[in-house]
């Protein structure tokens, strides 16, 4: 309990910090280390302040700092590396996507197939699916169309449930249509999943229209 204390006004003061613009030279981070530290070990405290540095990152890359957010994301990826603490890397490698997509996305295609790879040859089930689906999305801006289909069908075969299976779908969709292929069966799959969810969860209705915008496209009936 007192563990789970401390990480949650850890974590809001970071948030803090970044939404608010005000980086205090007595950073909230190294503060929480030495408390960690004190309290519960140094490898504990390790990884928890991994982590938070994680959120801290995030939150300056949302707050409008995204190079001094993705310095932030880029350094916890390499601690989390170095200190063999996997869970907190693949977390690092999903967060830098939001922040390189458009700026980098050739340095997300490495960061995130890499982290495929890792996720999958340890286990990791529950990250592959975002982590394939961020690289096969900049897999498309840099030309390798291939790759993604091949890692999309891959990760597809591995019979994710129907909420990853529908997001994967979007990313093989995008690469059929844009490729000049035939995606209206994915499409159709796509929103035979999304039909009786969009009801209880309004933002879905972004996705039906993406498939909309996608199917005009397909179709040429764009301007």
């Amino acid at each position: 309990d007192r563990l789970q204390t401390v990480l949650s006004l850890a974590h809001a003061s970071t948030l803090w910090d970044g939404y608010g613009g005000q980086i205090r030279q007595d950073s909230s981070y190294f503060y929480h280390w030495d408390k960690l530290n004190q309290t519960y070990g140094a490898s504990n405290a390790r990884e928890t302040a991994h982590y938070l540095k994680l959120t801290r990152g995030t939150a300056l890359t949302n707050g409008g700092r995204a190079y001094e957010g993705i310095g932030c994301l880029e350094t916890g990826l390499r601690l989390a590396e170095t200190h063999n603490l996997l869970e907190t890397e693949l977390r690092a490698r999903i967060n830098l996507a939001g922040a390189l997509e458009v700026r980098d996305p050739r340095l997300l295609f490495e960061i995130s197939r890499t982290g495929a790879e890792r996720a999958r040859h340890y286990g990791h089930r529950q990250v592959i699916t975002m982590l394939a689906g961020n690289a096969s999305a900049s897999a498309i801006q840099i030309g390798e169309w291939e790759w993604a289909r091949r890692e999309l069908g891959e990760v597809l075969d591995e019979t994710p449930g129907e909420d990853e299976r529908a997001i994967l779908l979007g990313f093989l969709a995008q690469i059929e249509v844009e490729g000049g292929g035939d995606a209206s069966a994915v499409l159709d799959e796509i929103d035979a999943w999304l039909g009786p969810r969009v009801v209880e969860e309004p933002v879905l209705e972004a996705s039906r229209l993406v498939n909309r915008a996608l199917r005009s496209l397909a179709a040429g009936d764009l301007p």
